[in-house]
């Protein structure tokens, strides 16, 4: 069993409130072992860091960029929040190259705005 009874779990849902009644509708569901990685993961993976207050844009851009190359490579993103830094272990790989990273540094340094970003050669 994934879940059990006092079992902590973070969770994206959608909150709904019919006639005064509260309900989540999940979209993930993941218990706190399968958030954290180990230091030796974390080390053999290409690393993205994203400064705080990042508009959405531009992380949605860089999703769709990494999505759009994929290959053998984990990547881990690190998040600047109020409680430090967060390592985060991208769900898919993708095919790193110095390209790569340099149109990912580019997308983070523009001006906020809308984003477009050409492919990587």
């Amino acid at each position: 069993d994934l879940f059990q009874a006092d079992m902590a779990v973070s969770l994206r849902a959608k909150v709904e409130n019919k006639d005064g009644e509260i309900s989540l509708i999940a979209d993930r569901v993941s218990t706190p072992s399968n958030n954290l990685l180990a230091a030796t993961e974390i080390d053999a993976a290409h690393k993205i860091f994203i400064p705080r207050a990042t508009p959405r844009e531009k992380l949605e851009s860089i999703g769709r960029l990494l999505r759009a190359h994929p290959g053998p490579d984990k990547v881990v993103v690190a998040i600047s929040g109020p409680a430090g830094i967060q390592n985060k272990l991208l769900p898919y790989t993708v095919e790193w190259s110095s390209a790569l990273e340099q149109e990912i540094k580019g997308l983070l340094a523009a001006p906020s705005g809308p984003l477009s970003h050409a492919p990587v050669a």
